[in-house]
C-alpha cells in the first residue's frame, strides 16, 4: 500500500466515524425537542381521535387515561435512547479503530512479522496471492484483538506499530493534540458493556477497575444526556489523535 492510498483510507475511516457518529450526536443534543414533538404529535392524534369519532362518555375517559400513559412513556424515553447511543457511540469507536489498525499494518507489515500465531494451510491455500494473504492474516488479527480490553486495543497502536500517542495529558495545545485518554475511554466501555450485558447494573468488575467510589454493587448506572455529550467529546478527541498520529506515521515512515 502507498503512502497516498495508506493517507486517504486513513482520511476515510475517520469520516466513516464521523459521518456515523453525527445523528446520534444530533439526537443526543436535541433530546427534549424531539421528545417534546412527539408527544404534542400523540396528543393532537388521539384528541382529535376524541373530537371526531363520536365516543361515548366512558370511551372518551378511557382515550384521555390512555393519552395520559403514552405521555409517561415518552417521558422515560431518554432511559432508553442514552444507553443505546452509547452502544453505537462505543461501536463505531471499536470499528474505526480497527481498521485504522489494518491500514497500519497493510501499509507496513513489519511489526507482525515475527507473529508466532500460525496460518492455517488452508488459508494459505485460499488466497491468489500475497497480498490476499495479507488481508486475511490481518482479518484475524484484528478479530483476536477484538477480544482484548480496548485500552489494550489502543495501546497496541503504540506497542506493535508506534504511532506515538500520548497516554499522559501534556502541557500546550499542540503537543495535546496526540493524546488520548485511554482511562476515560476504558471507563466508557465499562459502562457499555454493563448496559450491554448486566442491564445497567454495577457490578465487582465495574468497582475494582475503576475505584468508583459514589456507586455500589447492585446499583443501576443511570446515562444521561450530559454523559452522553461527555463520552462524545472524550472518543471525538481520541479519534482524532489517532487519525492524526496515523497519517504522521506514514508521512515520516522510510522504507528500509
Amino acid at each position: 500500500m502507498t503512502k497516498s492510498k495508506a493517507k486517504k483510507e486513513i482520511e476515510r475511516q475517520y469520516s466513516l466515524f464521523w459521518n456515523g457518529s453525527f445523528n446520534a450526536f444530533s439526537l443526543n443534543s436535541d433530546l427534549e425537542g424531539s421528545l417534546k414533538y412527539l408527544k404534542l404529535e400523540n396528543e393532537i392524534a388521539i384528541k382529535r381521535h376524541i373530537s371526531n369519532s363520536g365516543l361515548t362518555e366512558k370511551q372518551i375517559i378511557a382515550s384521555e387515561g390512555y393519552l395520559r400513559d403514552e405521555l409517561k412513556k415518552i417521558d422515560q424515553y431518554p432511559k432508553t435512547i442514552t444507553p443505546m447511543i452509547l452502544v453505537y457511540l462505543t461501536s463505531t469507536f471499536e470499528i474505526f479503530l480497527k481498521s485504522i489498525i489494518r491500514i497500519l499494518l497493510k501499509f507496513n507489515p513489519e511489526p507482525i512479522k515475527n507473529n508466532d500465531k500460525k496460518i492455517p494451510l488452508q488459508t494459505i491455500l485460499a488466497s491468489s496471492d500475497l497480498d490476499e494473504l495479507l488481508d486475511l492474516i490481518l482479518e484475524q488479527i484484528t478479530h483476536d484483538l477484538g477480544y482484548k480490553n480496548i485500552s489494550e486495543q489502543i495501546s497496541y497502536l503504540n506497542t506493535k506499530i508506534n504511532i506515538n500517542l500520548s497516554f499522559k495529558k501534556l502541557k500546550g495545545l499542540i503537543a495535546n493534540r496526540r493524546f488520548i485518554n485511554i482511562e476515560e475511554i476504558q471507563e466508557i466501555f465499562l459502562i457499555r458493556n454493563l448496559v450491554l450485558h448486566n442491564g445497567g447494573i454495577v457490578n465487582k468488575q465495574y468497582l475494582n477497575l475503576t475505584n468508583r467510589q459514589e456507586y455500589k454493587e447492585g446499583e443501576k448506572i443511570e446515562v444521561t444526556k450530559d454523559d452522553i455529550q461527555n463520552y462524545f467529546t472524550t472518543i471525538f478527541h481520541g479519534t482524532s489523535a489517532i487519525s492524526r498520529q496515523s497519517k504522521l506515521y506514514i508521512k515520516e515512515f522510510k522504507t528500509k
